[in-house]
């Protein structure tokens, strides 16, 4: 159920309320979706977990959204990169995001 919230119902809603321009309803979407809790562990989230966080179990994912976030960035660089991220852009651009640049 946790799946079909986060990644169908939730953003259907939201953008329900976006085109209607209703902003308060709108924030609450938001504030459910990054709110709501994570969902069952995969391979896809041990690999993310794995590359990301360096494999620390004590790092959990505790929300769907950081779920949800982790499986994008496998999807958009994890599947383009070997085993060993040779290559890999997601580094560099997540310092200059932390850098502002």
């Amino acid at each position: 159920m946790a799946d079909l919230a986060v990644n169908v119902i939730l953003p259907w809603l939201w953008s329900r309320t976006n085109e209607g321009k209703n902003e308060t309803l709108r924030q609450k979407i938001e504030w459910r979706y990054f709110a709501w809790p994570a969902a069952e562990d995969n391979s896809l989230l041990k690999l993310a977990r794995g590359r990301l966080l360096g494999g620390d179990k004590h790092k959990t994912l505790l929300t769907a959204a950081a779920q949800q976030g982790s499986l994008q960035i496998v999807r958009d660089f994890c599947e383009h990169s070997n085993a060993a991220c040779d290559g890999c852009k997601f580094p560099d651009l997540a310092r200059a995001w932390a850098t502002g640049g």
